[in-house]
C-alpha cells in the first residue's frame, strides 16, 4: 500500500509541512513596516483601489493582488495573510521535490532536500514579503528551465516564462538580472538551441508576449497612467538601485564568509563536474550539460549579488538544499562516490539546522534574535484581526505591551 501511494504520501507531508512552518513562525512576532506591507497593499486591492494608480507603489503589484484574493476567499485576517505565504512556500518545495524526481534522485532523498527548502524559506517571516516572492519565483523559473532543457516540452518552458513574469512584478529583481542573463545563453548556444529547442525557445518569448500584452491591458482597462507605472516601478527604483550598488562593498566578508555554506553547496557540483569533464564531453548531451552549469552557477552569482544589493538580512539560505540536491545528483550521475553522497546530506542537515535555529526560531530576518520571545502577548486587543499574532517587534521587544 505504501509503495503504491510512495510518491503521493510524499507529496501529502510536504505540502502540509511546508505550509504549517511558516503558519507556526509567521504568528510569532512582527517588524512592523516589513510584516504589514502587503497587508495594506492587499486591503486596498480588496475594497476597489489600484497601485500606481489610487495609491503609490514601488514593490510588486502582484503580491498586493494575489493577498486580497486570500483576503476574499479567507476573510480580512491574519490567518490568511500568513496563508498567503505558506502556498507560496508549499508551491516551491513541491516544484523542487518534482525537479529532484524527474532528475533521478531518489524519492528519500529528494523529500529530504526539498523538506529542507520549506524550512529555510518562507519560514523565517510567515508573512508575504517582495523579496521572498521575487527570489522563490525566479528560482522556480530557472527550476522549470532546467526541466525544459532536460526533457524538451512545452510546458516547462510555459511556466519558466509565467514565473519569471510574475517575479519581475513581486520586485524588478533578480529577475531583471535573470533576464539578461538568459538572454546572453540564448545569444551563447544559438546554433545549439536552434537545433533542439527552437520550438521550445519561441514558445518561451510568445509567452513573455502574451504576458506582457495581458499586463498593458489591465493598465488599459484599470485606467492607470502609464507615466505612474513608470516612474514607481521603473524610473524610482532605478534611482534607489544606483545609491544602494554605491554603497555595496565586495570583501571577503560580504561576498564569501557571509554565504560560505552556498559555496559549500555548490563546489561539489562544479569539481564533480570538472573532474569528469572528459566523460560528459562524451556524453551524447555535452552541450545540454554545459548549459545546466551555467545555468546553475550564473543564478548563483545572480542571486549572492541581488542579495547584497538589496542590504537586507538573507534570505537566500533556502537555496543551499537546491544546490547540495544539484551535486548530490551529478555525483550520483558522474561520479558515484559513497562518501561525498554522505558529506552532501550530513551538510544538508547541519546547514538546515542551523539557520532554521537562527531565523525561525531566534528570528534574525526580523532583527528578534536578541530578544526574549517569551514576552510576546497576543495581539487580539489591536482587533479581531490579528487574533492568533504573539505581538513583539525589536523597537520595544522588552515592553511589547507599551507599544501596543
Amino acid at each position: 500500500m505504501f509503495l503504491k501511494y510512495k510518491i503521493q504520501i510524499y507529496y501529502f507531508f510536504l505540502i502540509f509541512l511546508s505550509i504549517s512552518f511558516p503558519i507556526y513562525y509567521g504568528n510569532i512576532g512582527v517588524f512592523p513596516i516589513d510584516s504589514f506591507l502587503i497587508f495594506n497593499g492587499g486591503y486596498n486591492v480588496f475594497n476597489g483601489y489600484h497601485p500606481f494608480k489610487d495609491y503609490w507603489s514601488i514593490t510588486g503589484p502582484i503580491l498586493d493582488y494575489f493577498q486580497s484574493i486570500f483576503f476574499l476567499i479567507f476573510g480580512i485576517n491574519w490567518l490568511s495573510y500568513i496563508l498567503h505565504a505558506s502556498v507560496i512556500n508549499s508551491l516551491l518545495v513541491v516544484i523542487s521535490f518534482y525537479f529532484f524526481y524527474k532528475m533521478k534522485l531518489k524519492e528519500e532523498l529528494s523529500f529530504l532536500y526539498s523538506l529542507s527548502i520549506g524550512i529555510l524559506a518562507y519560514s523565517q517571516t510567515g508573512t508575504p514579503f517582495m523579496d521572498y516572492h521575487a527570489f522563490i519565483f525566479s528560482f522556480i523559473s530557472i527550476i522549470f528551465l532546467l526541466l525544459g532543457l532536460q526533457f524538451k516540452k512545452n510546458i516547462y518552458w510555459f511556466f519558466s516564462a509565467f514565473f519569471l513574469f510574475i517575479s519581475f512584478f513581486s520586485k524588478q529583481i533578480p529577475s531583471s538580472y535573470l533576464a539578461i542573463f538568459l538572454i546572453l545563453i540564448f545569444f551563447s548556444f544559438f546554433s545549439y538551441f536552434k537545433k533542439k529547442y527552437s520550438s521550445n525557445l519561441l514558445f518561451f518569448m510568445y509567452t513573455l508576449i502574451v504576458l506582457f500584452l495581458i499586463f498593458l491591458l489591465g493598465i488599459f482597462i484599470g485606467k492607470i497612467p502609464m507615466s505612474n507605472v513608470l516612474n514607481q516601478y521603473f524610473l524610482y527604483p532605478i534611482g534607489i538601485g544606483q545609491e544602494r550598488s554605491e554603497l555595496l562593498n565586495f570583501d571577503l566578508k560580504n561576498t564569501i564568509f557571509q554565504f560560505k555554506y552556498l559555496y559549500f553547496a555548490i563546489l561539489p557540483y562544479i569539481i564533480v563536474f570538472s573532474f569528469n569533464f572528459k566523460k560528459i564531453n562524451k556524453h551524447k548531451e555535452k552541450y545540454k550539460e554545459l548549459i545546466f552549469l551555467t545555468l546553475i552557477a550564473g543564478t548563483f552569482v545572480i542571486f549572492i549579488y541581488a542579495q547584497l544589493i538589496t542590504l537586507n538580512q538573507v534570505l537566500i539560505f533556502f537555496t543551499i538544499p537546491f544546490y547540495l540536491a544539484v551535486s548530490h545528483i551529478y555525483n550520483v550521475k558522474f561520479f558515484k562516490n559513497i562518501n561525498l553522497s554522505i558529506f552532501l546530506v550530513l551538510l544538508l542537515f547541519f546547514s538546515t539546522t542551523k539557520f532554521h535555529l537562527r531565523f525561525n526560531v531566534e528570528k534574525k530576518f526580523m532583527e528578534l534574535s536578541n530578544s526574549n520571545l517569551d514576552l510576546a502577548i497576543d495581539a487580539y486587543s489591536l482587533g479581531n484581526i490579528l487574533k492568533g499574532l504573539k505581538w513583539i517587534s525589536p523597537k520595544y521587544d522588552e515592553n511589547p505591551q507599551k507599544e501596543l
